[in-house]
């Protein structure tokens, strides 16, 4: 089985989009009274 690549777009408009939404996933995951990653400050 072949290695799983990660997508990176490579024009600069597709990259802020998934960069945004990477950015909100992360801030969801790490704020609140009880975070579900709290290995991230």
């Amino acid at each position: 089985m072949g290695a799983k690549r990660d997508y990176i777009p490579s024009n600069d408009k597709d990259f802020d989009i998934r960069f945004t939404h990477l950015t909100q996933y992360v801030n969801a995951k790490t704020a609140g009274q009880n975070p579900a990653w709290t290995h991230i400050p």
